[in-house]
């Protein structure tokens, strides 16, 4: 019998007690403010997060999830009889999992051998919950009975389409993470622009900028729209970040009228995400066109 372990760290944003019901290995991001360590949903949870970076003028920072944490992850799956571990990280072009999850797998297989647990690594090539959502359909699809093989090509079908878009509310954290310069995130405050953020293809991108916050939900709705395959027979994501529970609830209500989906997920922006563009955002996650990043490996 197949049994399949799913492992990924909390930048994909899925919650502690999600990955607990579903069977999923979370590994926490350590995070690093002044002389305090925290483990992102274990001792730091996402709204703490955000009122550290209200609060304080010092920046955190992150750590990449370590050799040493995955090995312990695929030693637990080979504890519980896992035939199979299928690990997919953050973007490698942001953290340095990907590789350490093969520096692991050597070491594990160095111990237990080549047959003991079939290891497949991912990269997700992407960022929160565009690589979250996947993981957690394809815990579902493997706890239903799906086979291994499928539960691969449906997974990575899902990481190659799963896009989103988000818009920022305030430029002062890139800025201060030096994502932008002083001068450009100056210029956008003092015209209200709001950038609205691409995530797909491989990166993080600017799609449009747009004037008031209040304008930032049409324009991001209008762009799921325009992008979005099959939307009747998808599931649509919502997360938020540290926003109003009036303009949460008029997020809803205009996503589910505006684009009518089978079924809608919702959670909160983690730290990697609002580490660099502030805890005031939303996104909205969807499946759109093949990336075909995965082409060499199907």
């Amino acid at each position: 019998m197949e049994k399949i372990k799913f492992i990924v760290d909390t930048a994909c944003d899925l919650t502690k007690e999600e990955c607990e019901h579903m069977g999923i290995d979370l590994l926490p991001v350590t995070i690093i403010h002044g002389e305090t360590v925290y483990q992102e949903q274990y001792t730091m949870g996402k709204e703490q997060f955000w009122k550290i970076l209200a609060t304080s003028k010092e920046q955190p920072t992150t750590s990449q999830i370590t050799p040493q944490q995955l090995l312990a992850a695929y030693n637990k799956a080979f504890d519980e009889g896992c035939t199979h571990a299928i690990v997919v990280t953050i973007n490698s072009k942001g953290s340095g999992m990907y590789n350490n999850a093969f520096i692991s797998r050597d070491l594990f297989y160095e111990e237990h051998g080549k047959d003991s647990l079939h290891i497949e690594i991912l990269d997700s090539h992407t960022y929160s919950y565009c690589y979250g959502m996947p993981v957690m359909w394809a815990a579902q699809n493997a706890k239903n009975g799906m086979g291994y093989e499928q539960v691969r090509k449906t997974l990575i079908g899902h990481l190659s389409r799963c896009q989103a878009y988000a818009p920022i509310f305030t430029l002062k954290y890139a800025r201060r993470s030096g994502r932008i310069s002083g001068a450009t995130a100056f210029v956008g405050e003092m015209l209200d622009f709001k950038p609205v953020m691409y995530v797909g293809q491989g990166d993080v991108t600017t799609s449009i900028k747009v004037r008031g916050i209040a304008n930032t939900l049409p324009k991001t709705i209008q762009l799921v729209k325009e992008h979005a395959i099959d939307l009747k027979n998808q599931c649509i994501g919502m997360a938020f970040g540290d926003i109003d529970e009036k303009f949460k609830e008029t997020i809803r209500a205009r996503v589910r009228e505006e684009l009518p989906a089978a079924s809608y997920f919702e959670g909160k922006i983690g730290c990697a995400i609002s580490n660099n563009a502030g805890p005031q955002m939303f996104g909205i996650f969807f499946l759109g066109e093949d990336n075909h990043l995965y082409d060499d490996i199907l």
